[in-house]
């Protein structure tokens, strides 16, 4: 849940959003962040590292996997 630091500004339940995202997704992980305040931020960062971490296989058919970066040294 991002852009938590404007809360207190608008008309916008959490808890039912965070209640409906649980109906499609029981199991979600629901991190609060602001990059204005630096709130969850450290909790961010440590699940994406856990989620690259988890990512370790290997897609040769997905433009995003296994392509060699322009300009670099192949051979």
């Amino acid at each position: 849940l991002n852009k938590t630091d404007l809360l207190p500004h608008v008309k916008f339940d959490v808890a039912r959003c965070i209640g409906l995202a649980r109906r499609v997704n029981p199991s979600i992980e629901v991190l609060r962040l602001s990059a204005t305040t630096g709130e969850g931020m450290q909790a961010w960062l440590h699940w994406l590292d856990h989620a690259m971490g988890l990512h370790h296989h290997h897609h040769p058919h997905h433009p995003e996997h296994g392509r060699v970066a322009s300009g670099s040294a192949a051979g």
